[in-house]
């Protein structure tokens, strides 16, 4: 009889204990659920945020890169501009029967090209010795900048070695990037540290007989022919 109900007991039991290591085993799983949502959520973030940022930069380097082609235009065209003024100038003397008597047009001309092109700080007009005829600007109450010991030298040392290189070519030539060291540390100064000439040859009969040299202003570029948010980069 004892061994009866022993039997059944033990027969119960190993019915129920699977039963029970089932229901254990579905708990551990319900309780990674929580920790597998996570996780593809946190997944799925990092994927939005990221496409989202690559797009951003996509849209930056664009932007960078037609800004940067704007501003290649519209140095090139200025410059454009400015060199056929000068070769209309240099035409005006040539055009001119005595050079020495100052040709109205060309006094207009030069005084509208320096008032449209802030980044030119000097216009000189030289014969065929190199000597001064007129320059602009013109200084009524003291020397002119140019004139100072210290930047005499280099300017006109850069000055001769493009107008020699016009003189035998007969055209017009940009010279190399000029450091003055200026002490000053003023707006005027600055603009003035860095700076380079461009010369445009006066010919008459197929000879070169002046020249018209330009100094423009590196800075004077930057602020003046590109776009303020490109300037700052």
């Amino acid at each position: 009889m004892i061994s009866h109900y022993t039997e059944k007991i033990k027969q119960k039991i190993g019915k129920r204990l699977p039963r029970a290591i089932r229901h254990q085993s579905r708990s551990y799983i319900f309780l990674f659920i929580p920790i597998l949502a996570i996780v593809l959520f946190t997944a799925a973030m990092g994927l939005i945020l990221w496409t989202l940022n690559y797009q951003n930069k996509n849209q930056l380097e664009y932007t960078l890169f037609r800004e940067t082609a704007y501003a290649k235009q519209r140095i090139q065209l200025r410059f454009s501009a400015n060199e056929e003024a000068l070769l209309e100038l240099s035409r005006e003397i040539s055009n001119s029967v005595n050079q020495m008597r100052y040709p109205e047009n060309f006094l207009k001309g030069a005084t509208k090209l320096m008032q449209d092109s802030p980044e030119i700080i000097h216009l000189r007009w030289l014969d065929r010795d190199k000597n001064r005829l007129w320059s602009m600007p013109i200084s009524q109450t003291h020397s002119e900048w140019t004139e100072k010991n210290t930047v005499k030298s280099r300017l006109e040392k850069e000055l001769s070695k493009t107008f020699a290189e016009i003189s035998e070519t007969g055209k017009a030539t940009y010279g190399s990037v000029i450091n003055l060291e200026l002490e000053n540390k003023d707006n005027l100064s600055q603009d003035r540290n860095y700076c380079f000439w461009h010369v445009t040859p006066v010919i008459q009969g197929g000879n070169t007989v002046g020249a018209i040299a330009v100094l423009y202003s590196v800075r004077g570029i930057v602020k003046h022919m590109i776009p303020s948010d490109l300037s700052g980069l």
